[in-house]
């Protein structure tokens, strides 16, 4: 799972372009923040995905999180649940 969430995500993230250059919040900090920010919570909120995010290094709005959310991140999504199938 380890690689699944940090290299595989991050090659994934190029791949279907949900990053088109460089940043901090690539696709496994992306798909970090969302697997670990959720983890107990029954109402997920941008401000706690901000939270999760910031635990692993990267510091973003709730609002640039938001518009991280979209077709590019569907599929960064499907690609990193396809390869831990």
């Amino acid at each position: 799972m380890q690689r699944i969430l940090g290299a595989e995500a991050d090659r994934i993230g190029w791949q279907v372009r949900f990053q088109q250059r460089r940043s901090k919040l690539g696709g496994s900090v992306f798909v970090r923040s969302l697997v670990f920010g959720s983890l107990g919570k029954e109402n997920l909120t941008y401000t706690d995905l901000c939270a999760s995010a910031r635990d692993g290094g990267v510091a973003i709005s709730p609002q640039g999180m938001e518009e991280r959310f979209g077709p590019a991140s569907a599929r960064l999504l499907q690609g990193v649940l396809e390869e831990s199938v």
